[in-house]
């Protein structure tokens, strides 16, 4: 995600603490109340500067509103915000440790090997359970203030999440 094209806290814009640990029904309350304040259909009968500044804060209120919802964007986010970028493709970010790469490759070369749609629902449901624990873990890591072990456990939540979409495919392949 691309959090640098706006210039505006997102946390500020909700009224929340910056806080990966946020209540996701206070969030959709906000966000909705900050739609009906700024939908650029309240505007249609303003001037065109009017209008196009309504739809920017629209667009701003959809892009943090997706962010925060997200528990790993919001993670994301909030490192950006202590000027931590996790982006494995980004020589200058959080780079991934030997033991998620370890992890990744046993990962797949577990899904490679599963032939049943058994097999591949166990690796499905421990993948689950790794990603509820990283969600765990990154909340403590943010408590605490541990904003390097934040910055592999987001690495470590991309790869988990990614896997989901090979499960799938491997899904198709089987049936």
């Amino acid at each position: 995600m691309i959090f640098n094209k706006h210039n505006e806290n997102f946390f500020t814009l909700f009224g929340l603490p910056e806080s990966y640990n946020i209540e996701v029904g206070a969030l959709d309350q906000i966000y909705f109340n900050l739609q009906r304040e700024f939908h650029p259909d309240k505007f249609g009968n303003t001037s065109p500067a009017e209008k196009l500044a309504a739809a920017q804060k629209s667009r701003i209120i959809n892009d943090a509103y997706k962010i925060l919802k997200d528990d790993l964007h919001r993670a994301e986010y909030l490192l950006f915000l202590h000027n931590i970028v996790v982006n494995q493709d980004n020589k200058e970010g959080v780079q991934p440790c030997r033991i998620l790469l370890a992890e990744a490759m046993e990962m797949r070369e577990n899904l490679l090997e599963a032939e049943t749609l058994e097999e591949v629902k166990k690796l499905e449901n421990k993948n689950k359970t790794m990603r509820d624990e990283c969600v765990e873990r990154l909340s403590k890591a943010f408590v605490e203030g541990d904003l390097k072990e934040a910055g592999q456990l987001c690495t470590r939540m991309k790869y988990l999440d990614k896997f989901v979409d090979e499960i799938r495919m491997k899904r198709l392949k089987i049936v």
